[in-house]
């Protein structure tokens, strides 16, 4: 019998830590998520573009700073801004000459 009440203890301990680092796994994942939205990487790619805008400016290096596809990146950028990137890097280049 004691053999299995500390059985029982263990078990109890071991799930509670289980359920707790569940939910600090849980908590950062949370954190990190808008890391991943198509907001924030849309607002990466402007920042690398306006910071480079001196620069030859690639779909390539663009789409790598924001950790997605080149195909994956036109999309996005032309179905929020509604400029291909290329337009936009011809535009802010304009505006700051």
């Amino acid at each position: 019998m004691p053999q299995n009440k500390q059985r029982s203890q263990y078990n109890i301990v071991i799930i509670k830590t289980f359920g707790r680092q569940i939910a600090v796994f849980g908590q950062a994942a949370q954190n990190l998520d808008h890391l991943f939205h198509p907001e924030h990487k849309l607002r990466r790619a402007i920042n690398y573009i306006n910071d480079n805008l001196t620069e030859d400016v690639s779909l390539e290096a663009i789409a790598d700073a924001v950790g997605i596809s080149m195909y994956y990146f036109v999309q996005l950028f032309k179905q929020s801004t509604g400029f291909t990137p290329y337009q936009y890097v011809l535009q802010c280049r304009v505006e700051r000459a």
